[in-house]
């Protein structure tokens, strides 16, 4: 009796005598001549299209779970003559902005860098104060790659309530201006 499986459910009476079993033994599909997975070659085709399609739209389904592309921004900046207290602005991530001391020696290089998930925001001010001025040198790299370049010259002017005399503006604004 090897091979052959009764089946009945587990709640359900045992068959009466002479009740039909089900042979899935392998001597008994050979016999037949019956492949238990016996498909079409159109069946197979249709059944990998069904699965691939099942697959491309469960996978646009999904949330995403990877973050937005980080970017590294190096904001550069140098001034080109004596100018003390001056000072450089720059976007941070989050939209908040950090502010430093340039050097008052010319032609030293300040540079800061920062990632941002939006390129777009990457902008930074450098300012000088009265009675100085200088060529000024204003650069914001995105991913190794000059986003925005100023070189101008910048001149205060003295008693000006101008909030932005002396100011040399590069990229994006900054919040508040």
């Amino acid at each position: 009796m090897s091979g052959l499986v009764r089946a009945r459910s587990r709640a359900g009476p045992t068959p009466a005598a002479g009740a039909a079993w089900a042979d899935f033994s392998a001597s008994a599909i050979v016999t037949t001549g019956r492949n238990v997975i016996d498909m079409s070659s159109t069946t197979q085709k249709w059944s990998s299209i069904a699965a691939m399609t099942a697959v491309a739209v469960g996978s646009q389904l999904d949330p995403a779970t990877a973050l937005a592309d980080l970017h590294n921004v190096t904001y550069i900046a140098r001034i080109d003559g004596v100018a003390p207290g001056s000072q450089a602005t720059f976007m941070l991530n989050g939209g908040q902005t950090a502010t430093a001391p340039l050097s008052p020696m010319p032609g030293n290089v300040f540079e800061a860098n920062e990632v941002l998930a939006d390129p777009q925001q990457a902008g930074m001010q450098v300012v000088l104060h009265w009675p100085y001025s200088a060529n000024v040198h204003c650069e914001i790299d995105v991913d190794d790659n000059v986003a925005a370049q100023v070189d101008q010259f910048v001149r205060p002017k003295q008693g000006n309530s101008d909030l932005m005399s002396g100011v040399l503006q590069c990229g994006a604004p900054l919040p508040g201006n």
